[in-house]
């Protein structure tokens, strides 16, 4: 995608991380006030009560009971209000989380033909490097008939003079397809649909081949 339209985007996302983040604080500011109304919503309706037995016992004045009720009354109402406004936060969140979406779409929509041009360019590259892989397995194929040539043309002829009914050296596929480790184990030349995907999905490449590479270039 063009420069401009990429750093549009970051801008936006960089918009969207700040203003998440201003609606946690303010979720987690009212929470706070929720649960301290909720402890003294608790605490007031426990001397409620005991308030209330005491003026059916004519122990205290209906003047002081009410005192209490209205205490409890004026505290679930907070509650309320504030339980409201943690749904309406929560609302407002969204509304500008979509709002910065759609900023996000409308930029995304400007670089569509950049952004298909360079997947297709990404896919040709890994292409690209299929055909360089299979272009080395046949020079190496090349390299190797020259290798063993002499002892293929020695087979032969020993077979024409009945000192021996086969050759058996293997072909190039069979001699190059894998290397074995000294200490036991192999590596495969064949590259298998799981190294594709962890390469490709989780950007992991095979630790036996790193180590193998690694191990001969330390030999150079």
């Amino acid at each position: 995608m063009k420069k401009g339209i990429m750093k549009a985007v970051e801008g936006l996302f960089q918009k969207a991380d700040q203003t998440e983040a201003r609606y946690i604080e303010a979720q987690e500011r009212k929470q706070d006030e929720i649960l301290q109304t909720q402890l003294e919503l608790s605490e007031a309706t426990t001397i409620h009560k005991d308030m209330h037995k005491m003026y059916l016992l004519n122990q205290v004045s209906e003047e002081t009971y009410e005192v209490e009720k209205l205490k409890v009354e004026a505290l679930q109402k907070k509650l309320v209000d504030l339980q409201r406004d943690m749904q309406i936060i929560t609302e407002y969140q969204r509304e500008d989380v979509l709002e910065v979406i759609a900023e996000l779409e409308a930029e995304k929509a400007k670089g569509g033909k950049e952004y298909h041009a360079e997947m297709d360019q990404l896919k040709l590259d890994l292409m690209e490097a299929k055909l360089v892989y299979l272009q080395q397995m046949k020079q190496a194929k090349e390299k190797y008939d020259v290798l063993v040539s002499p002892t293929r043309k020695i087979d032969m002829l020993k077979i024409k003079l009945g000192m021996k009914k086969n050759s058996y050296i293997s072909d190039s596929f069979d001699a190059l397809n894998s290397f074995s480790f000294v200490n036991g184990g192999h590596e495969s030349l064949i590259v298998t649909l799981p190294e594709v995907s962890n390469s490709l999905g989780y950007g992991r490449t095979p630790e036996n081949l790193e180590k193998l590479i690694q191990g001969r270039k330390g030999k150079l």
